[in-house]
C-alpha cells in the first residue's frame, strides 16, 4: 500500500475528488493545509468546505508540522509549490532525513523585474534542490515542464499531471430557464470568472463591442458569470456602449450552480492573460462545450486542439476573439462537433484517471531512483 502525505495551501473543491479516488483505491492518504479557504474565494462562490479529520487537517506553521502525522517519514510526500517558507522549511527536513518527495505545480509567470530575476534566482535554487533530493516532479502540462526543466530538474523525472475536476449538478438550477429566456435562440458564449483584466474580461467586452458593429447582435449573446471588483468594469461597458442586449452579467453564483450554468451554454470563452489551470475550461470541456481561450491558460493548453475542440486566440486581441465567436456564430454545427471532441479529451482527466496517473508515477520514478541508485554516476546510460 503507497502511503501519502500531500502538503498543500488551502482546500479546493476541484481537488478532493481526487483525493477520495486515492483512498478508494486503497492508498494510505493524508493531506494537509496551511490556510483556510481565502474570503475572496468564498465571495466568487467556493463552499467553505468541511474536512475529514480522519485523513484531512491544518497545521500550525509556526510549530511542527509532522507533528501530526507521526508516520511521515514513512510516507511520500507530495510539494504543492515552492514559494512559501514553511514549504522550504518542510522541504529542508526531507533532504535532512532522505525522505521520498514530489514536487507538484502549475507553471510560474514569467515576470521582467527586480523581483522575477529574484525569483528566477530561488527557481534555480529549488530545481537542484529537486534534482538532488526528490523523486521528481509533476507537471501541468509541456510549458510547465519546459520550466522545470529550465530549473535544472531532471527532464526524466519530469511527468505529466495536470488538475481533474469531477462535475457536481445542480439539475434543478434555477437560472437555466433565465439563461435560455435572455438568449432567445441565440448561440450562448460564457465567461467564468473574477471580472478583472488580468482575466481578459475587457477583451471579450471589446469583443462584443464589434460583434455587435458587424450586426451580429441577434445572433450571439454572452453570459457573465463572476465578481466585479470596485472598478465596476463591466456595469461601466455595458452602460457606456448599450451592450445590455447581448451581454447578461450574471454575477456571483454558488459553484455546483456554475456547473450548472455550463451545461446551459454554446461555447465558454476565456481570454485571461494568465491562468496557471483555470479549472472552469475543464468543467466546460467535461460538459462538451468547446473552449476560446489563449495559450496563457494551463488547462487551455491540455485541452484545446486549435480547431478542433476550440480556438487558441492571442492575449488581448480582441479581433481575434471576435472573430472565433463570430465563427462558432455563423456555424453552429462545429460547436457540437468540436465539444464532443473536447469532451473525449476531458475524460482522460478525471478524478479517476489522475489518481491512477499519480499512483503510476510514484511507482515509476522509485522504481527510476532505485535503478540509478545502483549504477555509478546515476546514468543508466
Amino acid at each position: 500500500m503507497i502511503k501519502i502525505l500531500i502538503w498543500t495551501i488551502m482546500p479546493s473543491l476541484h481537488q478532493r475528488p481526487m483525493y477520495m479516488e486515492l483512498k478508494r483505491l486503497g492508498v494510505d492518504l493524508q493531506v494537509r493545509y496551511f490556510e483556510k479557504i481565502l474570503p475572496s474565494r468564498l465571495e466568487q462562490g467556493w463552499p467553505n468546505i468541511e474536512l475529514d479529520p480522519s485523513w484531512e487537517g491544518y497545521v500550525n506553521c509556526v510549530e511542527s508540522p509532522f507533528e501530526t502525522v507521526p508516520d511521515w517519514k514513512n510516507r511520500v510526500h507530495i510539494i504543492t509549490g515552492y514559494r512559501h517558507a514553511y514549504l522550504r522549511n518542510i522541504i529542508r527536513e526531507f533532504c535532512k532525513y532522505n525522505i521520498e518527495w514530489i514536487h507538484w505545480s502549475e507553471s510560474v509567470v514569467p515576470r521582467f523585474s527586480i523581483k522575477g530575476l529574484m525569483r528566477l534566482f530561488l527557481l534555480k535554487w529549488y530545481g537542484r534542490l529537486v534534482r538532488k533530493y526528490a523523486l521528481g516532479s509533476f507537471a501541468m502540462d509541456s510549458v510547465g515542464k519546459r520550466q522545470f526543466i529550465s530549473w535544472g530538474i531532471d527532464a526524466s523525472t519530469v511527468l505529466h499531471l495536470p488538475y481533474s475536476v469531477k462535475l457536481v449538478l445542480d439539475s434543478k438550477s434555477r437560472h437555466v430557464e433565465q439563461i435560455a429566456k435572455f438568449s432567445k435562440g441565440r448561440v450562448i458564449f460564457c465567461y467564468i470568472g473574477s471580472m478583472i483584466k488580468p482575466k481578459g474580461i475587457d477583451t471579450l467586452l471589446l469583443a462584443c463591442i464589434l460583434l455587435k458593429k458587424w450586426g451580429l447582435e441577434n445572433k450571439f449573446c454572452v453570459l457573465l458569470v463572476g465578481v466585479e471588483d470596485e472598478n465596476r468594469l463591466v456595469s461601466n461597458y455595458l452602460s457606456t456602449y448599450s451592450l445590455s442586449n447581448c451581454v447578461f452579467y450574471f454575477g456571483k453564483a454558488p459553484m455546483n450552480e456554475v456547473q450548472s450554468i455550463t451545461t446551459s451554454i454554446d461555447v465558454l470563452v476565456h481570454p485571461s492573460r494568465y491562468d496557471g489551470w483555470g479549472a472552469t475550461l475543464s468543467e466546460a470541456a467535461l460538459n462538451g462545450k468547446p473552449v476560446i481561450s489563449t495559450e496563457a491558460v494551463g488547462s487551455a493548453r491540455v485541452l484545446i486542439k486549435h480547431g478542433e475542440t476550440g480556438i487558441f486566440i492571442p492575449s488581448g486581441d480582441a479581433v481575434k476573439l471576435a472573430k472565433a465567436m463570430m465563427f462558432y456564430t455563423l456555424n453552429p454545427n462545429i460547436i457540437d462537433l468540436h465539444g464532443k471532441s473536447i469532451m473525449s479529451l476531458a475524460l482522460e482527466y478525471t478524478a479517476e484517471r489522475n489518481a491512477k496517473r499519480l499512483i503510476d508515477g510514484i511507482v515509476f520514478l522509485r522504481f527510476q531512483k532505485n535503478i540509478n541508485d545502483a549504477i555509478p554516476n546515476g546514468n543508466l546510460l
